[in-house]
């Protein structure tokens, strides 16, 4: 949904100081790279990045700046530390495509979406820095990383620039994310009103958004949930035909991904069997990281390594250890 320009458009219009909303010239923001499907993504790629252009009364030769747009639904207190290594990895690639190295390097703002169990992520590079207050005070920061989060709160329908089937799939999007595992998105107000939001979408984009959509509300929250019933209780007979076409489709999908996410649960489950047995330290935090890890894909090779590897940083590498 966001790697439409327009669409993350309404979210920087919501995050940005006004002060940087007036240097950027949205109307040129381009997709610039997007890492997704998720299975071909690697460490180093920020979420979707965008390329948009800056206002130049002088007429000289245009200068741009890139936007990483990055989504959060599990806390993450290292999150300013990823985002720093994601505009590293950004410029890496931005010197490598030069036919000379360059002086200069582009600009970058990183922006997050934080679901509601992510709703504390840290949001500055400096408040993850180990060191005591007084420390901090005489050597200050280094480099600093900051974040522009959105929290999903909030309508943006009263963004002053999208066209209506942007704001549409934007707000109705915002809504859905802000109520996965949220005990108090059932008293959001939005939910009362989204119903219309989705003819707009059906009329602007065809079912295919609403089937995205919907498979998202299935999939994540279950039909079973309050929010799903409100939902449906919102929609109109023409959106909710558009459901009843895809409804088995979605029920199938959703105990496929049950499957696969059952594998995922137990090839980490005997993953930290084969480390405890090799009587290797294995922290919290790591422990937990490998059992919130959903990539099967990844997990096997973790395990393949943990066989044969020396070391837990042979297993799972420095950036994942």
């Amino acid at each position: 949904m966001f790697g439409r320009p327009w669409a993350a458009a309404v979210i920087f219009h919501r995050v940005l100081p006004a002060a940087i909303l007036a240097e950027l010239r949205l109307e040129t923001l381009a997709l610039a790279s997007a890492s997704y499907p998720r299975p071909s993504r690697t460490p180093l790629d920020s979420d979707l990045v965008f390329a948009a252009e800056l206002h130049d009364p002088n007429d000289s030769e245009p200068c741009s700046v890139h936007l990483m747009l990055d989504h959060q639904s599990t806390p993450d207190d290292l999150f300013p530390w990823r985002s720093l290594v994601y505009a590293g990895a950004l410029w890496d690639r931005f010197v490598d495509a030069q036919p000379r190295r360059p002086r200069r390097l582009p600009f970058i703002i990183p922006v997050l979406l934080t679901q509601y169990p992510a709703r504390n992520t840290p949001v500055q590079l400096s408040e993850i820095i180990d060191l005591p207050d007084r420390v901090r005070e005489v050597f200050g920061a280094p480099f600093e990383a900051t974040l522009y989060v959105d929290d999903l709160t909030g309508s943006v329908l009263d963004d002053p620039v999208a066209d209506p089937g942007h704001l549409a799939l934007v707000e109705i999007s915002r809504t859905v994310l802000y109520a996965y595992n949220n005990p108090n998105a059932v008293m959001d107000p939005r939910l009362a009103t989204v119903g219309p939001l989705f003819d707009v979408v059906l009329d602007c984009f065809g079912p295919g958004e609403i089937k995205e959509i919907l498979s998202y509300v299935v999939h994540a929250l279950g039909e079973s949930s309050p929010i799903f019933a409100m939902i449906m209780n919102a929609l109109s007979k023409a959106v909710r035909e558009v459901y009843m076409t895809i409804a088995d489709q979605l029920r199938e999908e959703g105990r496929e991904e049950g499957r696969v996410e059952g594998r995922a649960r137990a090839t980490a489950k005997n993953l930290l069997r084969v480390l405890d047995h090799r009587a290797w330290p294995i922290s919290a935090p790591l422990r937990a990281r490998v059992l919130a890890t959903s990539d099967e894909q990844i997990l096997q090779q973790w395990f393949d390594r943990a066989l044969t590897a020396g070391s837990l940083e042979e297993v799972f590498g420095w950036l994942d250890a």
